[in-house]
């Protein structure tokens, strides 16, 4: 995942200084939460599809909060600005 981040990183569609350290975090954040249920609560019931995909889609908002590529903002128009 860290190749993939990188590459990423460099078109410009991530914020990412370090590859490695974000693939760790995008890992986590999308298998930590069951990944820790499954460890240290035993398996229990199942889960549902539905609930799995609730948690990795949550991760990846996470993720894309702290590393996607920040949008560009309108400057206002006025004084100093060239665009009138």
């Amino acid at each position: 995942m860290s190749t993939a981040f990188a590459r990423l990183a460099h078109r410009g569609e991530l914020a990412i200084d370090d590859p490695r350290t974000a693939a760790t975090q995008f890992a986590f954040l999308v298998v930590g939460e069951p990944l820790d249920t499954a460890m240290f609560r035993g398996a229990g019931r199942r889960r549902r599809r539905s609930e799995l995909d609730a948690l990795a889609e949550a991760g990846v908002e996470v993720f894309l909060a702290a590393y996607g590529r920040k949008r560009e903002t309108k400057r206002p128009r006025g004084p100093g600005n060239a665009n009138r």
